[in-house]
């Protein structure tokens, strides 16, 4: 199986959000790289597209907070810049 990303985007305190863009682009997933793991590995990847998985994210709907910091977890009315 070929390994291919393309970023999705990034955070402080410099976490970094890629599909992982293998396959049919309909069902691409999610992989989070934390840059500061409170628990678990730096590595997660999430088998749903990015705007269930930000949906999931604002409602702490995942089995935890997939960022280093608190920022979007659990933030129904989050601001973007």
């Amino acid at each position: 199986m070929s390994s291919r990303a393309e970023l999705l985007g990034f955070n402080h305190p410099d976490d970094f959000a890629f599909w992982s863009t293998v396959g049919d682009p309909d069902h691409w997933p999610v992989v989070i790289r934390r840059d500061s793991p409170q628990s678990g590995p730096a590595w997660v990847r999430y088998d749903v597209g990015i705007v269930e998985f930000l949906v999931r994210t604002f409602h702490g709907r995942l089995p935890g907070n997939p960022f280093s910091g608190d920022d979007i977890w659990r933030n129904t009315s989050p601001t973007f810049e």
